[in-house]
C-alpha cells in the first residue's frame, strides 16, 4: 500500500465502487481509499498546502509514511517531514529489461559483444545472469571477488562462457557496452565513446539512464491527474506486489537530459 498527495482541485475521477471518502477532522484535507484488484492506496486531497497541518497528514498516512507520491509540481520544504517515494526497485527492473532487450538484438545480429558489468558492492547478480546468456566475453568489476567467483564457475558450467572477475577498472574502451546499475559508483571519463547503461537517474552526461515505458493499459483509471506515470507504476510494483508492471520493455531513456529511444543504444553499437 502507498499514498498519493494532491491538491483538492485535481478532481480525481474514478469508476471504482468501493472507494471511501472521509472529510478529516481539521477540515483541510480529504482521503480516498482505493482497494480494487490488488491496487491499494490512499489519495489525500489537500485543500490548501499553505495552511495544512502536516503533522496531522503524517498521522493519517500511517504505515504508508515512507511510501508517498506527490503531484509533479509539489515542492517539499523543510517543515514537511515526508519523503518522496523511492522508485529504486522498479527502476532497476525496467533497466534490466532494457539491457536484456539490447543484448538480445546484438546476439541476433551476431555482433561480437564485449560486455562489462561494474558492481563494486555485489548487488546486481540479476544483471550478471542476464548478460551471461547473450555474450561470450564478459567481465565483472567488483570488490566482491569471492561472491562473483562462484557465479563465474556456474556460468562456465551452464553456458561455457568465461567470466573475468576483477577489482581493477581498466581497458573500458575495449567494450561493446558497459553496464553500471549504480550509476554514481564510478566517475567515467567524458572521452569514453561507448554506451554506458545505469539504473535510475544520474548527473553524468555519458550514461543512458531513467529507462521508462508509458504503457498504462489496465491502470489508466487509477492514475490521478498530475501524478507521474512512471512513479505510480513503480508504487504498484513495489508496494502492491503487481509484478506484471515490471515485465514491460522500456521504450526510451535519457542521456545528457535528452530523451532517446532505447533502440538508439543498439544502433550506436551496431553502426560503430
Amino acid at each position: 500500500m502507498f499514498s498519493i498527495i494532491v491538491k483538492n482541485e485535481n478532481n480525481y475521477k474514478k469508476n471504482i465502487l468501493n472507494s471511501i471518502k472521509e472529510f478529516c477532522r481539521r477540515k483541510n484535507f480529504y482521503i480516498d481509499s482505493i482497494d480494487d484488484n490488488g491496487i491499494n492506496f490512499y489519495i489525500l486531497r489537500i485543500e490548501n498546502y499553505k495552511y495544512v497541518d502536516w503533522k496531522e497528514v503524517e498521522f493519517f498516512l500511517g504505515r504508508t509514511l515512507g511510501k508517498v507520491i506527490f503531484e509533479d509540481n509539489f515542492n517539499i520544504t523543510e517543515e514537511i517531514g515526508i519523503d518522496k517515494f523511492n522508485n529504486y526497485s522498479y527502476d532497476n527492473k525496467i533497466t534490466q529489461n532494457g539491457v536484456e532487450y539490447i543484448l538480445k538484438k546484438l546476439y541476433t545480429n551476431k555482433i561480437n559483444n564485449i560486455i562489462t558489468l561494474i558492481d563494486f558492492r555485489g548487488r546486481f547478480l540479476d544483471y550478471a545472469d542476464v548478460i551471461s546468456r547473450y555474450t561470450h566475453k564478459f567481465k565483472i568489476i567488483t570488490n566482491r571477488i569471492d561472491f562473483y567467483s562462484e557465479f563465474s564457475e556456474k556460468t562456465a558450467y551452464n553456458y561455457g562462457n568465461s567470466v573475468i572477475v576483477t577489482s581493477i577498472v581498466n581497458n573500458l574502451d575495449e567494450n561493446t557496452l558497459i553496464i553500471c546499475p549504480d550509476c554514481d559508483s564510478y566517475k567515467f571519463s567524458e572521452t569514453l565513446d561507448i554506451p554506458i547503461i545505469g539504473s535510475g537517474n544520474t548527473k553524468q552526461n555519458l550514461i543512458y539512464s531513467n529507462f521508462q515505458n508509458d504503457e498504462i493499459k489496465y491502470i489508466e483509471d487509477y492514475i490521478p491527474k498530475g501524478i507521474d506515470i512512471h512513479t505510480f507504476k513503480s508504487a504498484l510494483y513495489s508496494c502492491c506486489n503487481i509484478k506484471s508492471i515490471g515485465d514491460y520493455i522500456p521504450e526510451y531513456c535519457y542521456i545528457s537530459g535528452k530523451r532517446v529511444l532505447i533502440d538508439d543504444i543498439f544502433l550506436k553499437i551496431f553502426n560503430s
